[in-house]
């Protein structure tokens, strides 16, 4: 799915330095990309739906920010990338557990807040 891609990409994707018509370029690529999965992802019925938007959004977010750092090459920047695909990642797995009953979606809420809290814990310096 989108998110798989974008949130697979590693630091190793990141460059040093970009030229500000590079970043625009980028920018605007980010967002045509969004649109055209969101697009796509209205074609799908319900909850399918919904996670493909998610996913969907979650890749745009991650792919921002992987652009600001090979932008600004900052340590803070290479933290908001971790912290933007351990979100996208968590928000995925939020609304997959959406649709489930009560005992099954607590169990499911817990393993996706698992994922969120690891995610963030590789952040911390």
């Amino acid at each position: 799915m989108v998110i798989s891609f974008a949130v697979g990409l590693g630091t190793s994707a990141i460059a040093q330095g970009m030229s500000a018509g590079d970043y625009k370029t980028g920018s605007e690529k980010i967002a045509k990309e969004y649109k055209s999965s969101a697009s796509d992802c209205r074609a799908l019925p319900g909850s399918l739906r919904d996670v493909c938007l998610v996913e969907a959004k979650g890749a745009r977010q991650v792919s921002r920010a992987e652009l600001s750092a090979r932008y600004r090459p900052t340590q803070e920047n290479r933290q908001r990338v971790t912290t933007a695909k351990s979100e996208a990642r968590y928000a995925v797995a939020k609304e997959h557990c959406s649709g489930m009953n009560d005992v099954t979606k607590d169990a499911c809420m817990r393993d996706a807040r698992a994922i969120e809290i690891l995610g963030k814990d590789s952040v911390k310096p």
